[in-house]
């Protein structure tokens, strides 16, 4: 899985301050577009292993982005839509 550009990630972490510190939801689907690695319209779970790790500085373990997915995946489809990451991401917030 193809990682973020260092651009990239600091785009990320510029973003989601801004959806959590001025509760800017307007940002969310620019930060699942930058999570879609592939593009295809959906975050996978490879995908947001890959993203949160580099988020984060650390390895996310599997089994936490397992977890994050059967919260989050609405629809239990196996990967994340924009609804569902936008509803998380909500949810999280609050």
């Amino acid at each position: 899985m193809v990682e973020l550009s260092a651009d990239q990630l600091a785009k990320v972490n510029t973003l989601m301050a801004a959806f959590y510190d001025r509760r800017d939801d307007s940002k969310l689907p620019e930060i699942f577009s930058l999570f879609d690695r592939n593009g295809n319209g959906r975050i996978e779970a490879s995908e947001l292993q890959v993203v949160m790790s580099q988020v984060s500085g650390e390895a996310v373990p599997e089994s936490e982005v397992n977890e994050m997915l059967l919260e989050a995946d609405i629809n239990k489809n196996g990967v994340l839509e924009l609804s569902e990451f936008i509803e998380i991401m909500k949810k999280h917030r609050d």
